[in-house]
């Protein structure tokens, strides 16, 4: 199944009498382990690839919600978290609209259309005792754009039941709307998506369209 991807991939330059190939390109150990497992899955056409994400949370000061800071490191930076100024939830609400934002923001010119003015405002009704988890979700997408509202429609729907990573974290535990306003006039108005665990069979295609980003990316 390993050679048969790179062969798909067309990775492998040429081959010997003996078998043995060589590469077109040089992998590291890790980049050969990560092309074998995908190639087993993608053959199997059972489940999708893992995309690994760490983000690291250390304690600076203060025991108490009105003194407590923290920093909060990824991958790529490192920022202070205050949640007297900003909440751990407010940070959660603001993740999960920032990246349907990217798709928003991605999606049209992908597509060959202009967008402009975009705005989104996330709208949360929390349990009333612990573990006051979100119950209902409403998401107001406003937003101008050169398409016509069908299109401005489908590219809300495509964040937010297939591309939207975070968004589709919580979509089988919260109830989700969702209100558009497109170039100046409600298109949609508190209209649900589908509930449960998002279904994207079309994804474990590898050659599928993609025209959503990776919030991570």
């Amino acid at each position: 199944m390993f050679l048969s991807y790179l062969n798909s991939k067309n990775c492998i330059n040429s081959y010997n009498s003996s078998g043995e190939f060589k590469l077109k390109y040089r992998f590291s150990l890790y980049e050969i382990a990560y092309i074998s497992v995908r190639s087993r899955l993608l053959l199997n056409k059972k489940i999708l690839i893992g995309v690994f994400v760490r983000v690291e949370i250390s304690h600076l000061t203060g025991n108490e919600p009105a003194t407590m800071e923290f920093e909060a490191k990824t991958s790529k930076t490192s920022f202070k978290i205050v949640p007297k100024e900003i909440s751990p939830v407010e940070y959660f609400l603001a993740g999960m609209i920032a990246c349907s934002a990217t798709d928003m923001a991605a999606m049209p010119v992908k597509q060959g259309f202009e967008i402009s003015h975009l705005n989104i405002i996330g709208d949360v009704i929390r349990n009333d005792v612990a573990p006051k988890k979100f119950n209902d979700i409403h998401l107001t997408y406003s937003f101008d754009s050169s398409a016509d509202d069908l299109i401005a429609r489908r590219w809300v729907l495509s964040t937010l039941e297939t591309y939207c990573s975070t968004i589709n974290t919580v979509r089988g535990t919260s109830n989700i709307t969702f209100s558009i306003v497109h170039n100046g006039k409600e298109i949609a108005s508190n209209d649900s998506i589908m509930s449960g665990d998002s279904s994207v069979p079309n994804l474990s295609d590898p050659d599928a369209p993609d025209i959503g980003v990776t919030c991570e990316s």
